[in-house]
């Protein structure tokens, strides 16, 4: 069969097979030909060996937000693909009907009018543990669009979204109890590089984050490298892309800001063009409700501090007190000095913390294989028997985690670093200590060499012989040499 035959409309009707069989058409039809309903689907990810571990850790965190549903809010939270302006916004998505024998192809580019000319969607989903189902698919989103020419996407960007999230009424009965932000989070992220909690830049936005909302604990989860597909916001993400299909957003609704190269000559007409694209893609994706609730979109196009005042410093002094750090998990939690935090609103979910330091307990295998239930360890496992944060993380081989913990305190770090800035702040007099007595012992054996060599000295002499030119010794021995020769 020759597919690249261009086919009229007519002949192709001709080709598919009618409803009725006694009709005219029927007569017509010849060669039967096999079609269906073509489309591109993209799930195959990568397989990653902490996947599994991964997924107990965040399933870890959903269990004991279940347990104390009252008190606990979960949102799940990514960065959209990027949506390009003067180009179809999903270019990869597509129906069409042809031949099931005929490969389904799509173009590799999509080629853009100029640099950056995209907006960039943060999506959130923002769940009840108290009415979601198993799979934490349900919930309501907030989704913020932000022009990639003027304003890009990072850590503090996130915090004021959620700041924004918390302001807005519609989510006033999810986020908050008698008019309070409930005191546990849970926040499932994606593992890059403005979201993951192993970067200090992010630990220290969500520190900032529990601070200014007097939270009682805050975890942050992300799943392993190449599996963000389990993100619980990924399925809503799949609905947006399905209303962008087929459309293109304009880039110069109010005249042109691009020059022949692509780059903008006008901001303030780029300003204008981005905010007309980006308030019709709002208006789009809050036209129709998912998972029978409203969405609400919101275009921002400046840069907002996540905070109303100024919040302090983060040292790390307190960052060792109040945070557990792991390669793919950050937990802080409240201490006891009621000078630096103030008393707990969810004191339930305290006490059972106190069993392990304040802390919900590592991801840990039974003996069977599989992972515990990390609040059946807190109650019925013997606290000795715990393994160590990360021990049970395929990656890390037993040797590597032994250098990832302090050789002084046994303290666990996911990364050599915080483990170098850990001894600097904390074990600083040990390190001074133990100098101290380097430079004392290396002293001692100095002096223990310099009282077996005894040298005498005639002071005298030893004027005479800096005085005396060594060059005149030197013309006086040349000429002995000399004559006796002679």
């Amino acid at each position: 069969e020759k597919y690249n035959t261009y086919l009229s409309r007519q002949c192709l009707s001709t080709y598919l097979q009618p409803r009725h069989q006694n009709t005219f058409a029927a007569r017509r039809h010849h060669h039967p030909a096999k079609v269906g309903l073509a489309s591109v689907a993209r799930t195959d990810m990568k397989s990653h060996v902490d996947e599994h571990y991964c997924l107990a850790s965040v399933k870890a965190a959903k269990i004991f937000a279940e347990v104390f549903a009252d008190e606990s809010i979960i949102i799940s939270q990514d960065d959209k693909a990027k949506i390009g302006l003067g180009i179809p916004a999903v270019g990869r998505t597509f129906k069409t009907i042809q031949s099931v024998n005929e490969p389904v192809t799509v173009e590799d580019h999509d080629f853009p009018t100029g640099s950056k000319m995209k907006l960039i969607p943060s999506v959130y989903l923002v769940i009840n543990p108290a009415d979601s189902s198993n799979t934490l698919r349900t919930g309501q989103l907030f989704i913020f669009i932000r022009p990639e020419y003027f304003i890009g996407t990072s850590s503090a960007t996130h915090i004021a979204d959620l700041e924004s999230i918390i302001k807005n009424e519609n989510f006033s009965n999810t986020l908050k109890k008698e008019d309070k932000v409930r005191p546990i989070w849970v926040l499932l992220v994606d593992g890059g590089p403005d979201e993951n909690p192993k970067h200090m830049k992010n630990i220290i936005q969500y520190a900032h984050l529990f601070r200014s909302l007097d939270l009682d604990y805050l975890t942050v989860r992300t799943h392993a490298p190449g599996q963000s597909a389990y993100n619980p916001v990924e399925r809503s993400m799949a609905s947006l892309s399905e209303k962008l299909a087929g459309i293109t957003l304009p880039i110069e609704e109010f005249g042109s800001h691009l020059n022949s190269q692509g780059n903008v000559i006008d901001e303030e007409l780029a300003r204008r063009n981005f905010e007309y694209s980006g308030n019709k893609l709002c208006d789009i994706w809050k036209r129709d409700d998912i998972h029978g609730k409203p969405v609400t979109v919101e275009y921002v196009d400046q840069e907002r501090n996540p905070f109303d005042e100024p919040e302090p410093s983060i040292s790390w002094e307190w960052i060792e007190e109040h945070t557990q750090l792991c390669r793919y998990s950050l937990d802080i939690k409240k201490c006891k000095n009621r000078e630096c935090c103030s008393e707990y609103r969810a004191p339930d979910a305290a006490k059972l913390l106190d069993e392990n330091n304040g802390f919900l307990s590592p991801t840990t295998k039974g003996k069977d294989g599989h992972f515990i239930n990390p609040i059946h360890a807190l109650q019925y496992h013997d606290k000795l028997k715990i393994l160590e944060y990360d021990r049970c993380c395929p990656s890390i081989p037993q040797e590597l985690h032994q250098r990832l913990c302090c050789d002084i305190c046994g303290k666990y770090f996911p990364t050599l670093k915080f483990i170098k800035e850990h001894k600097r702040n904390i074990h600083s007099h040990y390190n001074k200590r133990r100098t101290q007595q380097k430079r004392n012992s290396k002293r001692t054996a100095n002096e223990t060499e310099m009282e077996c060599v005894v040298i005498p000295l005639n002071f005298n002499v030893a004027e005479d012989i800096i005085q005396r030119n060594p060059w005149q010794e030197i013309e006086q021995d040349v000429r002995e040499v000399q004559s006796d020769r002679e």
